[in-house]
């Protein structure tokens, strides 16, 4: 039963940013959600295990509450309710799965980002004006033509149901990193898998799942390999080294609109710690970062959006809780099951180039997964 709510939860996250869902369902999108969860793990909620690992995401989601409580804004207040309460239930719920469940759920996402594929050809590759409009349109935009940085401007960014290229680009490398590594993954299928979604990252022009898919690999040849085999894994990070330093180099020097703006937010770290005392320990809440924008803690720049997990996270609730996530992120890649780590890494990079945890079905996917690494048990209890 929890794995039918978490998949249920999966698709209408995974969905409820097109033109599938009706908009007046977005403003209950995490309730939604959390709902679908709730209701199919209540008959087993007495066997539900809350322990010291879960401490880090309540700890978040706490602070976001009430930073976001503190600014007296209601409506975004409400919102952090049901946010901070999805996280900690995707956390907690897949962090009592045992490993094979861990594993068919984790099956379901890969399946749904093989579902995402065909939109995204025939929304991009071979545009067709049904699925553009009926399924990859977003319900409050309709459908955007973005130019693909990547593939050329023969074509445009794609999509699939989520709203968002880069987002949608974050789900082709997860499921790239999972269908490579999760256990029992026939090796043909794990080929033909991984090529299918680096494509899929190629058809959303995001060049941040590029890399993030590079070092998906070394983090996993780097587990899985041993003696010399290890030795081709330093060489392919050396060789990811390189191509990421060239692409900053060309990025920076060409002028290049999406580096500048994502390096200049960065940048602003320090101003930023210059607010006032409580907002940098414990944040100004949820859709406080216009505010930052404006009181000129953050340079000038033609969009609103912070484009940086970390610091969309620092400035809502603080310090504190960037360093707990951080410190979560770190003990996921140190210490969670081999097959997880990947995918750990895959969020870690795409945190740099956009607001993953305000997307909900990203932020969904990063605590389930965060949950799953939490386990110390080293027993398979499937």
């Amino acid at each position: 039963m929890t794995l039918a709510g978490l998949g249920l939860a999966l698709t209408f996250l995974g969905i409820a940013r097109s033109a599938l869902v009706p908009e007046a369902l977005a403003f209950a999108t995490p309730l939604i959600a959390l709902a679908l969860i709730a209701a199919t793990a209540m008959p087993s909620a007495r066997s539900l295990r809350v322990g010291a690992s879960a401490l880090p995401v309540v700890a978040v989601s706490f602070l976001l509450i009430c930073s976001t409580a503190a600014r007296g804004n209601s409506v975004d207040w409400i919102k952090s309710i049901g946010i901070g309460l999805l996280w900690i239930f995707a956390f907690v719920v897949c962090a009592n799965l045992s490993r094979r469940s861990s594993r068919t759920f984790l099956k379901m996402v890969i399946w749904f980002g093989l579902i995402q594929l065909p939109i995204m050809v025939f929304e991009s590759l071979i545009p067709i004006a049904g699925v553009r409009n009926a399924i990859a349109a977003t319900s409050s935009e309709g459908y955007l033509i973005r130019s693909n940085l990547i593939l050329g401007d023969w074509t445009n960014r794609a999509q699939g149901t989520l709203g968002y290229p880069i987002a949608a680009g974050n789900l082709m490398a997860l499921c790239f990193a999972l269908v490579l590594f999760v256990p029992r993954i026939r090796p043909t299928t794990r080929v033909v898998g991984a090529a299918l979604f680096a494509g899929g990252v190629l058809m959303t022009g995001t060049r941040s799942g590029l890399i993030a898919i590079a070092i998906a690999c070394v983090v996993g040849g780097w587990l899985y390999m041993r003696g010399l085999a290890r030795v081709w894994a330093l060489v392919g990070t050396a060789i990811a080294a390189v191509a990421v330093t060239s692409f900053l180099t060309s990025a920076s020097s060409s002028g290049d609109f999406s580096f500048e703006h994502r390096f200049g937010v960065v940048q602003s770290f320090g101003a930023l710690l210059e607010r006032p005392w409580s907002e940098v320990l414990f944040g100004s809440g949820l859709n406080s970062h216009e505010a930052a924008f404006r009181d000129g803690y953050i340079g000038a720049s033609s969009t609103w959006a912070i484009d940086n997990a970390y610091l969309t996270i620092f400035i809502a609730s603080g310090v504190v809780a960037l360093a707990t996530l951080i410190a979560v992120l770190a003990r996921g890649l140190l210490s969670g099951d081999q097959y997880l780590r990947p995918a750990i890494a895959v969020f870690a990079v795409f945190f740099l180039s956009y607001d993953a945890l305000w997307w909900h079905l990203s932020a969904f996917l990063f605590w389930a997964v965060m949950g799953m690494a939490s386990r110390a048990d080293p027993v398979d209890r499937s």
